[in-house]
């Protein structure tokens, strides 16, 4: 049996999750085709030393994800934190920096905190990035983006992958702010869709490597997501996915990282998904080796695996590497008998602390 037929055979278990998985390309479409970023630029008028990213859940991935858009590209100091840590132990943030506050619903209780503490103490660049229009969010901040994924019910991954595409866009349009920029906005936003429309045709064909990942990580005692740089989002919300539709533990953990505190671990019994590209590419192939010395499995992810030429940057790997950990939180829910649809214990936006 193909894996299309086991996706229409279980479509009344987990058929949500499913759906819009694959939903996610026109959603990126959409989104990077109806933004409108003239009116951020007067946000950018005054100079532009830091952007601080907050979100909490998926939505704190995302602003990790920022971060490294911001340090790397634009060379502007990028800081990600959780929402809620400004409430209790509240970094320093300045009236000059961008403040970039992340909630796909724009209702999540510490970040629309956050925003009204942010307003009270004077600061007015303070940008909303959600995909719900008059939102708490997009009422409380100077600025808002909406994104264009469209109603999300399951777990996050299309208003995910939307919100990245939408901080790509920012941060190309920071870099030319402050004379960094080297390709236009608008060409980034071709090459975001170029990859979701890669996506679209390039998803059906992973069965083989859905299937190893699947097995691998349901046979596991112990089981790991490995990366490094812009992908350390990617590891985190492919564990956030796996704990939240399969209802076992899944680790993230950053290459380097890993042999200063998971190393002990390896052994018969444990698989790791590595997602090796970019500049540590190679330092994720060497560890994959130590990995399998120790007897551990690890199962090597590259975007030629996924079908991607050489030509997808660093920082547009996440979004293959993303939709396939997403398909396989989908496959190890159905293959374990769980409905990934359903959350026992919690709700789908956070509404009190």
């Amino acid at each position: 049996m193909s894996r299309g037929d086991s996706f229409d055979q279980h479509r009344e278990m987990g058929q949500i999750l499913l759906s819009e998985i694959r939903e996610q390309p026109e959603a990126i479409r959409r989104t990077i085709s109806s933004v409108d970023l003239t009116e951020i630029e007067p946000v950018l008028a005054r100079p532009l030393k830091r952007v601080v990213l907050m979100g909490m859940g998926a939505s704190f991935y995302a602003a990790m994800y920022g971060r490294y858009l911001f340090s790397q590209i634009t060379g502007i100091q990028g800081e990600a934190y959780l929402a809620s840590d400004y409430l209790y132990y509240p970094p320093r943030v300045d009236v000059d920096d961008l403040v970039i506050l992340i909630s796909q619903s724009g209702e999540t209780v510490e970040t629309t905190k956050v925003c009204r503490l942010l307003r009270d103490r004077g600061l007015n660049r303070i940008l909303a990035l959600t995909n719900t229009e008059g939102s708490t969010l997009t009422r409380t901040s100077n600025f808002s983006i909406i994104t264009r994924a469209g109603i999300e019910r399951a777990s996050s991954t299309k208003t995910y992958l939307a919100a990245l595409s939408i901080l790509n866009l920012l941060s190309r349009l920071c870099a030319k702010s402050v004379n960094r920029m080297r390709e236009d906005v608008d060409e980034a936003g071709g090459q975001i869709i170029d990859v979701a429309d890669q996506l679209a045709k390039r998803m059906k064909d992973w069965d083989r490597l859905l299937d190893v990942i699947v097995e691998g990580f349901i046979e596991a005692s112990t089981r790991f997501i490995i990366s490094r740089g812009f992908n350390m989002s990617t590891a985190m919300i492919g564990s956030l996915l796996f704990k939240e539709a399969t209802k076992i533990w899944v680790e993230a953990c950053d290459g380097a990282e890993f042999r200063h505190e998971a190393l002990e671990l390896v052994r018969g019994g444990f698989t790791a998904v590595i997602l090796a590209e970019g500049r540590t590419k190679h330092l994720s192939i060497r560890l994959a080796t130590q990995i399998e010395k120790l007897e551990g499995t690890p199962i090597v992810t590259t975007c030629e695996d996924l079908g991607f030429d050489q030509w997808v940057s660093e920082d547009l790997t996440v979004f293959p590497f993303t939709v396939l950990l997403q398909m396989a939180a989908y496959s190890t829910s159905l293959k374990l008998g769980v409905n990934p649809d359903i959350f026992r214990s919690m709700r789908k936006v956070t509404l009190e602390e």
